[in-house]
């Protein structure tokens, strides 16, 4: 008798380590589920707060667009608009009941083809030849496209010794790398007159250089300050 007690108190004690079993098990794999909603939560958190950052980005450089005068950008006095005068209003012209299109009678400015194919000979543009179909087995006609390409280039400035065999740097090669007129000349027209963010601003000419120009928020504060600083006519936050 007391054999068989303890052999049904081992199975007791063997049901309740299964369940035991089971219970830890369907615990991790609420852990578990409940861990994944808490990485996603954070996920969308981070993405709620970076949206969050871009609108008000937005927002302070819209503010900054309707407070724009001569006083605080580069415009002329002449710009200033004037009291009476809705912000939306651009000229005096009333509407005249026509359609938003090229009117009868007016020229147009539509470029043709041989002012295209002067601008080639002149050598303006870089001229590239597309294909379409079989050039040996048919004629063909001619289209063209006018298209911009904007790429980094790296210009390689070697100065050399003078007779004495003394280097001398200008101001403008002290740096070992440095960025040119035309970078610099964007990045303040964009602040200036576009009022794009610093950090906007690199990242637009980054992204039109193909990701080569490796352009700093920094730097184009740098540009816009000493523009600010050479002119003395700007207000240029510090």
């Amino acid at each position: 008798m007391g054999g068989n007690y303890e052999k049904g108190m081992y199975n007791q004690l063997m049901e309740v380590m299964a369940r035991l079993e089971r219970v830890e098990g369907e615990s991790k794999k609420e852990a578990t589920r409940l861990n994944g909603e808490i990485s996603d939560r954070k996920k969308e958190n981070r993405h709620l707060r970076e949206e969050n950052r871009l609108l008000k980005e937005d927002n302070a450089r819209l503010k900054s667009i309707l407070n724009n005068d001569s006083s605080n950008t580069s415009q002329p006095p002449s710009t200033d608009q004037k009291g009476g005068k809705p912000a939306n209003c651009y000229n005096g012209r009333t509407k005249t009941g026509r359609k938003a299109e090229g009117q009868k009678g007016h020229g147009g400015t539509t470029l043709t083809k041989a002012e295209v194919e002067e601008k080639i000979h002149s050598g303006r543009c870089r001229h590239e030849i597309k294909t379409i179909g079989n050039p040996r087995t048919s004629p063909y006609v001619t289209k063209y496209v006018i298209d911009l390409d904007v790429e980094t280039m790296v210009t390689e400035v070697r100065i050399y010794a003078d007779e004495g065999g003394k280097i001398h740097i200008q101001p403008q090669y002290r740096s070992d790398v440095s960025y040119g007129a035309d970078v610099k000349a964007l990045a303040v027209a964009l602040y200036g007159e576009g009022v794009m963010s610093n950090d906007r601003n690199a990242a637009f000419l980054n992204a039109a250089g193909g990701g080569a120009l490796g352009l700093s928020e920094g730097s184009v504060y740098s540009f816009c300050r000493k523009l600010a600083e050479a002119s003395g006519t700007w207000r240029f936050p510090c």
